[in-house]
Order: C-alpha cells, then sequence, then structure tokens
C-alpha cells in the first residue's frame, strides 16, 4: 500500500513540478528577450525625438 502512495500522487507532483520549472526556465528567457526589446524600442524612441526637435 505504500508503495502506491509513492507511485501515484507524489509522482504525478513531482512531474507537475518538473513541468512548472521548465515552463519558468522559458518565461524567464522570454522575459529576458523582452526587457532587450523594451530597451531597444526607448533607444529608438529617444532617438527619433531628437530627430524631430533638430528638425523643427
Amino acid at each position: 500500500m505504500g508503495n502506491q502512495i509513492n507511485d501515484g500522487p507524489w509522482a504525478e507532483m513531482k512531474q507537475i513540478n518538473e513541468k512548472a520549472e521548465q515552463i519558468n526556465k522559458k518565461a524567464e528567457r522570454i522575459n529576458k528577450k523582452a526587457e532587450r526589446i523594451t530597451a531597444i524600442n526607448v533607444l529608438i524612441l529617444v532617438l527619433n525625438i531628437a530627430i524631430f526637435m533638430m528638425g523643427k
């Protein structure tokens, strides 16, 4: 009976935790990319403002 408890819910919980960790790693990578994109967009915005001011 003890083995059934270990094989059943615990194994399932372990799998769910492993999947959750994989998803978190992917999410962290996506967040890093998003931060880079945001930084680039801010830089482009600043350059556009500078060009606009020079044109005036």
